[in-house]
């Protein structure tokens, strides 16, 4: 087979831009894969999971943790990485068959993307209503009640409300129709876990509350500046998507990329000579 001039320009520039492309998948890799055992996401995503609702994990020797979206993101980076190779070799090759499967391939992903950004938009406002109720749930059924899952969850809230400096989802008011008051809280003669007592200490492992007593009087004018009265549901909301700008700044990458890919592979494919 032989190429003219326009065509040998078009496959160099295709092999470059799926050299990035391909880049641009061990980056989305590498992305998911700090999300997936960043410590402090891996212990507050345990208090947002809804056990049965989505796959489950063993996240060290303390907890489970559900399957969030890094697990999503590592998979797409290695489907990226496989499609830059396909475009490569097709580019390399002259092989009009495997250009045009790129392209294909391409342009489903583009259009996947798309189906995907669209629904994120339409659905933003009950994701965030379905994590607050997820929560909730956890908090009323699950803190401070035995098993490898409900440990999970206490540590969750413990650290949350240790590190963020809050009580409960939207307030420490939460517990008091939790399973956790029920069974513990009122036998301690506890308002509210000590991890949601101002304190101090070098984790929520170790909590020391400056004034225990105060923090767990019913009397608000008493427990007032001895207690966090912040819930944790923003905070826990902006950890969980701290790195939604990474991953739309990546995105939005890949999805030019994918354009050109798709500009060049038409144009090397129009000019691409097979010898009879």
């Amino acid at each position: 087979m032989a190429i003219g001039l326009g065509a040998k320009l078009a496959r160099l520039l295709l092999l470059t831009f799926n050299l990035i492309f391909w880049l641009s998948g061990i980056g989305l890799v590498g992305t998911g894969i700090w999300l997936l055992v960043d410590s402090t996401k891996a212990i507050v995503f345990a208090i947002v999971q809804v056990e049965g609702q989505l796959p489950m994990i063993k996240i060290g020797a303390e907890f489970r943790c559900f399957l969030s979206c890094s697990s999503w993101v590592i998979a797409i980076g290695c489907f990226v990485i496989l499609v830059g190779f396909l475009g490569c070799c097709g580019a390399m090759h002259e092989n009009r068959c495997m250009l045009v499967t790129y392209f294909a391939v391409i342009l489903v992903i583009l259009l996947a993307e798309l189906v995907g950004g669209i629904l994120v938009v339409i659905y933003k406002n009950d994701l965030e209503s379905k994590l607050q109720e997820n929560m909730q749930r956890n908090l009323r059924g699950n803190y401070g009640v035995g098993g490898p899952v409900n440990q999970a969850v206490t540590d969750g809230f413990d650290y949350a409300q240790y590190t963020f400096a809050c009580c409960g989802v939207a307030g420490p008011i939460d517990y008091n129709t939790s399973v956790w008051i029920a069974e513990k809280g009122a036998a301690l003669k506890y308002q509210v876990p000590i991890s949601c007592c101002i304190a101090k200490g070098v984790s929520y492992r170790d909590i020391k509350p400056e004034n225990k007593e105060a923090c767990e009087s019913p009397d608000v004018d008493i427990w007032k500046g001895d207690r966090n009265e912040k819930g944790c549901y923003e905070e826990v909301k902006r950890v969980i998507t701290s790195a939604n700008g990474i991953l739309i700044g990546v995105g939005v990458g890949i999805a030019v990329l994918e354009l050109l890919g798709m500009l060049f592979a038409i144009c090397l494919c129009r000019n691409i000579d097979y010898d009879i």
